[in-house]
């Protein structure tokens, strides 16, 4: 996922789109990449449904989206193709977290949860490196 510096992705504006592209290209990114780039990105822009969080795991979705650059990630690479994949999270900082982000606390079944978001989150990512390959 690429980083605005905003909080929401509806946010974004046109400008940020066409600077994204124009750093693609100062990178010597294709012209078929940025297009396919650009169409990412934008669709990040698009306003979301919203949905609903049962009262019992806002707590965890919260911490969650909290702990989004927290991944313990892996390099997976050939001499033709690298990736990195997400192995799970980094479950030393999640108390930390949780305290800086003003959560407070964690109980066990609020960790419990984490770890049901966490499993579908990386079993999302595998079912997505297959549909690629």
């Amino acid at each position: 996922m690429i980083a605005t510096g905003r909080r929401a992705a509806a946010e974004l504006t046109p400008e940020e789109v066409e600077d994204f592209d124009a750093d693609l290209e100062a990178f010597g990114v294709t012209l078929d990449q940025r297009a396919l780039a650009r169409a990412e990105f934008s669709a990040m822009a698009a306003p979301e449904e919203p949905f609903v969080i049962f009262p019992a795991n806002v707590l965890a979705v919260r911490l969650f989206m909290a702990l989004a650059t927290q991944w313990r990630i892996t390099s997976l690479s050939t001499m033709s193709s690298a990736q990195l994949i997400q192995t799970g999270l980094d479950y030393q900082v999640v108390e930390t977290t949780a305290r800086l982000s003003g959560l407070g606390e964690i109980a066990p079944d609020d960790f419990g949860r984490l770890q049901i978001m966490e499993a579908e989150a990386l079993a999302a990512w595998r079912e997505d490196r297959a549909a690629r390959r």
